[in-house]
């Protein structure tokens, strides 16, 4: 029912504000990874490689440390999108969901060492 958005600017705002808010969970785990953590280009043979030692190579396919920083900020995205007290936030959800991902990510990194495995 795409035509009630386009009538409606309140559910313009929160259709994007959602999506934009559960998109910049895993732009901060992203950038943080590749900025912070890796400090390396990026060789896209790598990124292709099954190989157990390989750079990308995680737990059953999965980075658990990005999936356990994504679920918080996730939450915290919920909250800020469909909590009327914290309505006032919905214009910086994107901001603040990637920040506490970024965050929380770059800690889990940084305790363990940096892999990811």
């Amino acid at each position: 029912m795409s035509w009630h958005f386009v009538r409606s600017p309140e559910a313009i705002t929160l259709f994007v504000g959602t999506v934009g808010g559960f998109l910049g969970p895993l732009y901060g785990i992203l950038v943080t990874d590749y900025y912070l953590v890796k400090r390396r280009p990026i060789e896209v043979a790598d990124l292709l490689s099954e190989s157990r030692s390989g750079p990308f190579w995680y737990t059953g396919g999965w980075n658990l440390r990005a999936v356990a920083a994504l679920a918080p900020a996730a939450g915290v995205s919920a909250t800020v999108s469909f909590a009327p007290t914290f309505a006032f936030l919905g214009p910086w959800n994107w901001f603040l969901s990637g920040a506490v991902a970024a965050l929380i990510y770059l800690g889990l990194q940084t305790r363990a060492g940096g892999r990811g495995r």
